[in-house]
């Protein structure tokens, strides 16, 4: 009978994926330093791709956990700071040039004037690519739009994802134009979304947790989004006319994803969606799944609609399924 096989015997490369799974230098350090000679030799080396969360980090131990994100300052991909330190983190480390792999760093339970201070440090960090921001410290109208501005004007950040939870997101302080590539919201009303259009010509993909309309949507909007390939959007009560406005603006859109709390029964029409498709998604290879409170007789009725030459032609799935615990209209589209 053979040995049974040693972690130890496996390739530097395959340990480096075991710990790359493990991720988190704090565990990684904790579970494998000085262990022997060889994964001293791995824990070391520059292609071991790594990220930090200091979230539960205390006033007594950041000396050991700023010398253990000294150590690995070319290894970390990722840093999740603990806000409450997280100005002396920054103020503390003098050559954040040094971090040339991290490429994300997620902060929570910010003020804005931290932010702010954090942000402009952030510049220094040669590969920052991802900013994701969670934060309920952030509540007035003219602090959320000096945030977006802030935020957009980024020249570095391509990802960006925002939480400010129940406050909605503002966007009419942006003038200048983003390099953001994948925007993803908590909550946003589609005016204010528009209002962003003009400035992010390189979006490729959006998704948006909460969307809905307060004010009503003119037709005045002239920018037209034609980066956009991907739309994921969670809407609330917002009619069709008014998802049909906003679909009018990304006319390349190939994956789209919708999922809402809706009250109009256009959604279920199929020469509504057969328009929208031929005018608005003529790239979009469409499969929809609704689900609502309905009964089980007229849902036949409606999915056979759906079952005609023009849906068949276009390779159009359309799917309408039952359920009585639903009072919500869920409708997935995608290529």
């Amino acid at each position: 009978m053979s040995e049974p096989s040693k972690i130890e015997d496996l390739s530097d490369d395959l340990f480096m994926s075991v710990l790359e799974y493990c991720g988190d230098v704090i565990s990684v350090h904790k579970s494998w330093n000085d262990l022997n000679p060889r994964i001293n030799l791995i824990l070391n080396d520059h292609r071991l791709n790594l990220h930090i969360d200091l979230q539960n980090t205390t006033a007594e131990t950041n000396y050991y956990y700023l010398s253990l994100l000294m150590k690995c300052r070319h290894q970390l991909i990722s840093l999740k700071p603990n806000f409450d330190n997280t100005i002396q983190l920054f103020s503390t480390i003098h050559n954040l040039q040094e971090f040339t792999s991290l490429r994300s760093l997620i902060l929570t339970n910010a003020h804005l004037i931290d932010l702010k201070y954090v942000l402009e440090k952030s510049k220094e960090l040669p590969a920052l690519t991802s900013l994701s921001l969670d934060t309920t410290k952030i509540t007035s109208k003219t602090a959320i739009r000096s945030l977006c501005k802030m935020l957009f004007d980024s020249p570095s950040v391509k990802i960006l994802k925002l939480n400010l939870h129940e406050y909605w997101l503002c966007f009419d302080k942006v003038t200048t134009t983003s390099n953001i590539e994948q925007l993803i919201l908590q909550k946003c009303d589609l005016n204010d979304l528009f209002d962003l259009f003009p400035y992010v010509p390189k979006l490729r993909r959006l998704s948006i947790h909460e969307a809905l309309n307060v004010h009503l949507i003119t037709d005045s909007l002239q920018c037209l989004l034609s980066s956009l390939t991907y739309l994921n959007v969670f809407l609330i009560n917002i009619s069709f006319d008014k998802l049909k406005l906003l679909l009018r603006f990304v006319p390349n859109i190939r994956t789209l994803v919708l999922f809402g709390n809706v009250n109009d029964r256009n959604y279920l029409n199929k020469s509504h969606w057969k328009s929208m498709l031929l005018q608005s998604l003529k790239t979009l290879r469409v499969n929809i799944t609704v689900a609502l409170k309905q009964e089980s007789s007229e849902i036949i009725g409606i999915e056979t609609q759906f079952q005609k030459e023009f849906w068949l032609m276009k390779s159009i799935r359309f799917h309408i399924y039952a359920n009585e615990k639903l009072n919500t209209a869920i409708i997935r589209t995608s290529n």
